[in-house]
């Protein structure tokens, strides 16, 4: 056996140890000669694949589920000792997962007898952020053999997981002894201090170990015993407030600091710290400033006023009312800053929150009266945003705010200079174009660029496909290692290049009959078959203008180059779903100039408002159901063409997480109940037409809906007029629940928000129930999301404000989702837009309050107190009877009794 066979048989075995000894007997000329099949080796284990082509199984890598690269377990340990000994630094770290042999075992193995040139180079870029996870021990090792000195950013990635033992993650068992702690002295006088200074993961470590006892615990023991210096773990977890850290890592060092149970003379000590936190980015920071600093006694109650505009912008109610007691303490024992301190609350009248605002005028009138010029002025500025019983207490000639209609420019045609998709026409500027395709930049540049190879494949020159390399190149590398925020169609756009360029690697989905993203698929497999016929027809469905539009007339056109071709079915049901139908003339015109046949009765009665004999046929049943026709297809329940999807908000039995079962290695399941949303999809068929309609092939017929935040706006734009079958989809796989959601369904939610903010059309049903459903959403950005939609489609009169009110009603009649949600929304994006936009509001909450239940829900009064307030500046009463019936039930509420009286006087 040659050493090339020797070579090879141990990677295949995965024998790390064996390929040790093997190349530590190699002499140097020998190990130089392996370099070239070693190449060729990391070439071939990285290569990404599907698993159900491996000749053995591999029960943890799901064999026949899933995909990744060759390399298996051991093998790429092995592939990565032989290349840090054969290779150079660069070789090296193209290998197979290079960190697999960076533990202290293979090592102490290796640089005893050799130690590459570039190992120090190696190690200082691990430093610099290198992916690398060293193990902590192994890092003070190499450091003391004097191979380099270890970074905070290094010693901090590695830190935190100390306590826990080197394997925690797959142990799931907690092993934590002080003597981790106390093994180096650095650790605890050194890196122990990092954690204050960089970001870490410090606060999610305790999840994985089986007893509550962590970090904190030490922290405390340790101080206690005097170990660590008690007033510096003080100082520098108040410091983290403003070192830009997440919320969540500065919770955990707030709640430190608070577990230390500071003294009141270190708190004296701290002041001037507690000071600098009112300024902080997190909100929790600045509210455990505040709770600490109603404590003292000797307040610096000057640099306390400086803070106090700071602190009002923050908005969160809690701080807020803190700010105000602090305020009123202040000017009740200091009168020299009395006028300063009730000039800053001011600001606070821009919160919609009546208490609040009562609370601040009550203040301002108790010791800013007489006011100041300074004072009265600033109340004069504030004057628009005093809610209506606020305004007299404050103002001595008060006017009631009267919002001028909005003025709108005109309305935004469908198709225009504004949203065309700039053509690629020559081949310089498909050479630009092609690398831009795979940078994910925009959605339409997964269908321009099969479009364009057709278009110009007549002048795809040998030296053209030379110059388009390095978008092949690119395309290679993401199709070997797909970045994370690529979607499935970007991995699927690289396979029609490589299949392009005749290069092997293509990975279909796992079950075409299950891959909601076919369509786009199935165009591609189209367009390649065009490109090996030298068929130079255009593509018919590639949009013209964002975000899926077809100009009517280039439509027409694309048509006519067929002549005796004919079209793909499903290209040519994507172009009819995504044709502007909103100014028709001219195609209709030219349809009648160019066209005969068939396709000229087609395109007639989808472009002309007054046609309506259908003929049979895909395309008939698309240009149909896209002017609104609901045309019976016998393939497919009529809703998932039209969208209008019955729907339920309601309690729902499901089997809830309970104790881990060692035994089983899993949780124990416990029945319990729900508020869940329920839409409802019609059962369908297999797809077994040999020609599905589009909707056919959008139905999610697998166990889970997996569209990532880049594939929706590509889905979206398949039926850019009617994308209810897909935002369907979302609200039944990613928003049943209104708990907090995962990052990948977040991103989801918040491209389809997104996309819907941009709609031209007046929304669908389904579109109304995804925006108000995410006006409730946890996640502060997709409600504000949400609000824009509805500012934009009252504006443009694209949306009903009492559907939206309904559908939230639905949810709130059985609390789906805390109400403080939309009360909070209300208060910082839907109130005083425009006079048309508070009508639009008043609406919108008469058929929220309608749906409401007779035992007051959480926040009712709160929602009440914005309805109450969007009357009196809409100078109007209570006159709707259901709401007066709601009303007349709340009024037996202790709560709600003065304020329900009051509205309906």
């Amino acid at each position: 056996m040659t050493i090339i066979d020797k070579l090879k048989d141990l990677i295949e075995k995965g024998l790390s140890n064996e390929i040790i000894v093997f190349l530590k007997g190699l002499s140097e000329g020998e190990r130089k000669s392996l370099i070239t099949v070693l190449k060729e080796l990391n070439v071939y284990y990285t290569e990404f694949v599907d698993l159900t082509t491996m000749a053995k199984s591999d029960k943890q890598w799901q064999v026949g589920h899933s995909y990744g690269s060759r390399a298996r377990g051991e093998q790429g340990t092995a592939l990565s000792i032989a290349s840090f000994i054969c290779l150079d630094k660069k070789g090296f770290e193209k290998s197979y997962f290079p960190a697999g042999m960076m533990k202290q075992d293979i090592l102490d193995q290796i640089l005893p007898w050799y130690v590459p040139s570039w190992f120090k180079q190696l190690l200082e870029d691990i430093n610099t952020g290198n992916s690398y996870r060293l193990d902590y021990d192994l890092i003070m090792q190499l450091e003391t053999t004097g191979y380099f000195t270890p970074s905070p950013e290094l010693i901090t990635t590695h830190l935190p997981a100390l306590i826990y033992g080197t394997n925690f993650i797959e142990q799931r068992a907690y092993t934590a002894k002080g003597e981790f702690l106390l093994r180096y002295p650095d650790t605890l006088n050194k890196h122990f201090w990092y954690i204050f200074e960089y970001p870490t993961a410090i606060h999610t470590l305790n999840r994985y170990s089986e007893t509550p006892t962590g970090w904190k615990d030490f922290i405390l023991k340790f101080a206690e015993e005097g170990r660590l210096d008690r007033m510096r773990i003080l100082r520098e977890s108040l410091l983290t407030a403003n070192r830009n850290f997440n919320k969540v890592l500065v919770g955990w060092f707030m709640d430190l600091f608070i577990s230390l149970k500071p003294s009141e003379e270190e708190l004296r000590t701290l002041q001037p710290i507690l000071m600098t936190l009112l300024d902080a980015k997190q909100t929790i920071s600045v509210s455990l400033a505040l709770n600490f600093l109603k404590q003292f006694k000797e307040l610096d109650y000057n640099t306390f006023i400086t803070h106090l505009s700071q602190i009002i912008l923050s908005g969160t109610k809690s701080i807020l009312i803190t700010a105000l007691q602090l305020s009123e303490t202040i000017c009740k024992e200091h009168d020299e800053v009395r006028q300063p301190v009730c000039t800053h609350l001011c600001q606070i009248f821009l919160n919609k929150e009546k208490a609040i605002q009562l609370k601040a005028a009550k203040i301002i009138t108790t010791y800013g009266f007489p006011a100041s010029e300074t004072l009265q002025h600033q109340l004069q500025l504030f004057s628009d945003t005093m809610l209506t019983d606020v305004r007299p207490l404050l103002l001595t000639n008060p006017v009631t705010v009267i919002l001028a209609d909005e003025e709108l420019p005109d309305k935004i045609p469908l198709i225009g200079e504004h949203n065309l998709i700039q053509p690629v026409n020559t081949v310089e500027e498909l050479i630009y174009f092609a690398s831009q395709a795979f940078e994910n930049n925009e959605p339409h540049h997964a269908e321009l660029l099969p479009a364009v190879l057709i278009n110009l494949q007549d002048q795809i020159t040998e030296d053209v496909l030379i110059q388009l390399m390095p978008a092949l190149k690119r395309a290679e590398k993401l199709h070997a290692r797909p970045t994370n925020n690529m979607g499935q169609l970007d991995y699927q756009l690289t396979n029609f290049f490589l299949r392009y360029f005749k290069r092997p690697g293509y990975v279909g989905p796992r079950k075409i009959e299950e891959a909601i993203v076919n369509p786009y698929i199935l165009l591609w497999q189209y367009a390649l078959e065009k490109l090996e016929a030298k068929d130079t027809v255009p593509l018919l469905s590639t949009p013209t203008h964002t975000p899926g539009w077809i100009d009517p007339v280039v439509l027409v056109n694309r048509l006519s180059q067929y002549k005796d071709k004919k079209p793909d079915d499903l290209d040519l049901q994507i172009a009819i779903c995504r044709c502007a139908l909103e100014d028709t003339t001219a195609a209709i015109a030219l349809t009648k100039q160019i066209l005969t046949g068939e396709y000229r009765d087609l395109l007639l009665f989808l472009l002309d408002k007054s046609a309506v004999s259908v003929k049979d046929g895909n395309a008939w049943t698309q240009a149909a159901n896209r002017k609104g026709i609901d045309l019976p297809t016998g393939k497919i329940p009529p809703v998932y063409l039209h969208g209008n999807f019955n729907w339920s908000t309601e309690s729902e039995p499901y089997l809830a997480y309970g104790t881990y079962n060692r035994e089983t290695n899993d949780y124990n399941r416990v029945p319990s109940f729900r508020t869940s949303i329920l839409i409802k999809f019609p059962a369908v068929e297999p797809l077994h037409e040999t020609a599905p309609l589009l909707q056919e092939y959008l139905v999610n017929r697998a166990m889970y809906f997996r569209l990532s935040a880049a594939d929706l706006p590509k889905m979206l734009s398949l039926t850019p007029a009617n994308p209810s079958l897909v935002l369907a989809n979302i609200i039944k796989s990613y928003m049943p629940l209104s708990a907090t959601y995962e990052v990948n369904e977040t991103t989801a939610i918040t491209a389809a928000i997104i996309y819907l903010k941009d709609f031209l059309l007046p929304y669908t049903a389904t579109a109304k129930l995804f925006i108000a459903t995410c006006m409730l959403h946890p996640d502060k950005t997709i409600r504000a999301l949400a609000a824009e939609c509805w500012i934009t489609g009252v504006s443009y009169k694209r949306l009903n404000s009492d559907e939206i009110g309904r559908i939230i009603g639905i949810h709130q009649s059985v609390e789906w989702a805390p109400l403080k949600r939309f009360t909070d929304l209300i208060n910082e994006h839907m109130m005083q837009v425009s006079k048309q936009h508070n009508e639009a509001l008043e609406i919108l909450l008469s058929a929220c309050i309608e749906l409401l239940p007779d035992m007051p829900v959480k926040n009712l009064k709160t929602l009440l107190e914005i309805y109450t307030e969007v009357l009196a500046v809409n100078g109007h009463s209570v006159t709707h009877p259901i709401v007066k019936e709601r009303l007349k039930v709340w009024e037996s509420s202790a709560v709600l009794k003065k304020l329900v009286s009051k509205m309906n006087t």
